[in-house]
């Protein structure tokens, strides 16, 4: 698996294989939600604040049946759809752009591999159209607010929810600090694992089915 060279990212080199540390953190990531999802059945993946796209780069190679949506702000948004139009050019790929209802788009919506949406889009979108939602390194950028409208619109779109996340949130918004134990997790989430990671070892990470 060569990780694309967009925004020359640092690289290692193990057997013969050529390997950047994002590509790696998603190995690690893919591996342990693998213990406990059938990577095969997960035909619709979400993921929030997907940075340039690795995680998306790497588990599309391993299921190749899977569809990948990706929302983000820009210019985040822009940065992963540039660089993963790139490193999948034989495949459709829904590029953002403004709709007022999913039938206007669901056709094209539906046939593409890859999806590109601004966040306030996701409520456009029908009720468990995900299998999985994924939130990985992004939730303590967020305050409050912000974490609790993800974690409703995560309970009305997807069957699972993985997120990683601090140990102990550094950004400064309010008095509120969100921790490993504090996230809002509904009541009719089911936990598969709630722990610390081994790398990095400031991050817990975890995975819930949505009933």
């Amino acid at each position: 698996m060569t990780p694309p060279q967009f925004g020359n990212p640092l690289c290692i080199k193990y057997k013969d294989m050529k390997f950047s540390s994002a590509t790696l953190n998603s190995i690690l990531e893919i591996a342990e939600i693998e213990k406990n999802l059938n990577l095969k059945n997960l035909s619709q993946i979400l993921e929030i604040g997907a940075g340039w796209g690795r995680f998306c780069f790497s588990i599309l190679r391993i299921c190749e049946n899977t569809s990948y949506t990706i929302a983000d702000i820009p210019p985040t948004l822009f940065i992963a759809q540039k660089a993963l139009s790139e490193s999948f050019k034989d495949h459709k790929i829904f590029k953002y752009r403004k709709f007022k209802n999913f039938e206007e788009i669901k056709n094209e919506f539906n046939a593409s591999r890859i999806r590109f949406l601004l966040p306030e889009q996701l409520k456009l979108i029908p009720n468990k159209y995900f299998d999985l939602t994924l939130a990985i390194d992004c939730l303590h950028e967020f305050n409050k607010k912000v974490v609790d409208q993800y974690f409703d619109e995560t309970n009305r779109l997807s069957k699972n929810f993985y997120f990683k996340a601090q140990i102990e949130q550094w950004a400064n918004f309010e008095k509120h600090k969100f921790n490993m134990d504090n996230y809002p997790v509904k009541t009719n989430w089911k936990k598969e694992f709630h722990k610390k990671c081994h790398f990095p070892n400031d991050y817990f990470h975890a995975l819930y089915k949505i009933n």
